[in-house]
């Protein structure tokens, strides 16, 4: 008898979650162990082993289907073999997917009456009063996919909309496409609402003259080897700001449950990843006790895993502060929603050139502007003050703080 595959519970609050991709096709082998499809849950993509070795005989559930934990996303059998249709029904999907009408008849004619769909799509189909059997499917064997439904019921709106103005048949533009967020950016929107509500944000800006950061900055990539990753500005704000961070220990530090404050000894430092599913904020492990050109690779690595949809839920875990650097966007400056439960979070934005008399005369000055968002329950205004003015007057003479490790 064939093995049901389910979807698994890949986290303590998931209920659901999205088959990015099959790594099998119906009728290959998969061996017990081996990685058989890819599921995006809140954060991460995670691989999905095959709990036994079998043939892959069927997959229940598309690339791109979202389905609840615990319903059969695919069945393993022996090579050649079928659904029996007295296979136990998936207790979260009351209809099978390939259920034959009522008036079915036995044989070649019960095969044709077959409407193949995702529960998704028969839901939809219902609701809008839409025979499946006009539907044309997209999806594995010709199965109706819910984006089918959606398609044909569209496509008849546009006629009559089209029958009643024109009296002929003209493709309608709609004026507006509802969207569905990625399970990413559906998470991120959920702890930012809770963030930006439940906390007690204050914010406070400053501006720095980065010329001599830049110097460094210079000096670091033309002692890069080849074949070595090539260090940006981000990587020298993070080696500077996780050292004073280590003298400044509450904005290293999280408001947590029972009214207390949790003081961090090392400096997981976030940084915030723009990727086409949304925000995502890897995290660098003791960032203040590093070397430079240790968080040069790491940071290298967690951006280039973020944009390939590849990090693993360490990349993602226990950071302690972030930052978050739109200056390549052209943007000045910013507030930013803190990443809660950390109590801070630095944003910066792009450098730019100002004109300052020096000397007698007129030079160009670079400038770049942060703004330190805090957590009014950890963070007074003085604290915060105090963390950011000791930055300023590092990054504008770095070096007060060189050592050893940089560079």
């Amino acid at each position: 008898m064939a093995i049901e595959v389910r979807m698994p519970k890949l986290g303590m609050t998931m209920t659901e979650g999205k088959i990015v991709r099959w790594m099998k096709k119906e009728g290959e082998f998969a061996a017990a162990g081996e990685a058989l499809y890819t599921v995006e849950n809140a954060k991460v993509n995670i691989d999905v082993e095959a709990p036994e070795e079998g043939t892959l005989i069927k997959i229940s559930a598309e690339e791109g289907e979202t389905v609840p934990v615990g319903q059969v996303v695919a069945y393993l059998g022996s090579a050649g073999e079928k659904i029996r249709a007295d296979q136990p029904a998936d207790s979260q999907t009351a209809e099978s997917e390939a259920l034959p009408e009522p008036e079915s008849l036995c044989g070649e004619e019960e095969e044709k009456n077959i409407v193949r769909a995702t529960p998704a799509a028969r839901a939809l189909a219902k609701k809008q009063g839409i025979d499946m059997k006009l539907i044309t499917g997209s999806g594995i064997d010709g199965r109706i996919k819910r984006v089918d439904v959606q398609q044909y019921g569209q496509k008849g709106v546009e006629q009559t909309a089209c029958r009643d103005v024109c009296q002929a048949a003209c493709e309608v533009e709609p004026a507006y496409v509802d969207m569905v967020p990625s399970s990413i950016r559906a998470a991120g929107a959920q702890r930012m609402a809770a963030s930006f509500t439940q906390v007690p944000h204050f914010y406070l800006s400053t501006q720095v003259d980065v010329s001599k950061l830049q110097q460094l900055l210079r000096q670091a990539r033309g002692r890069a080897g080849e074949g070595t990753v090539r260090p940006t500005f981000t990587d020298v704000l993070a080696w500077f700001t996780a050292r004073v961070i280590k003298e400044h220990p509450l904005v290293n530090s999280q408001w947590i449950k029972g009214g207390k404050i949790r003081q961090f000894t090392n400096v997981n430092f976030g940084i915030a990843a723009d990727t086409p599913e949304g925000l995502v904020v890897p995290v660098i492990r003791n960032a203040d006790s590093i070397g430079f050109s240790q968080i040069t690779a790491e940071r290298s690595r967690l951006v280039h895993a973020a944009r390939n949809q590849s990090l693993t839920a360490e990349d993602l875990s226990d950071g302690t502060f972030t930052l978050s650097n739109l200056g390549m966007f052209d943007i000045d400056v910013f507030q930013g929603i803190l990443n809660a439960p950390q109590a801070a979070l630095l944003t910066v934005g792009a450098v730019n050139s100002v004109l300052k008399k020096e000397g007698g005369r007129i030079v160009e000055q670079p400038i770049m502007k942060l703004c330190l968002s805090c957590d009014h329950r950890v963070l007074d205004g003085a604290a915060g003050a105090r963390f950011l003015k000791r930055l300023k007057a590092v990054m504008e003479e770095p070096m007060k703080l060189l050592d050893q490790n940089l560079f």
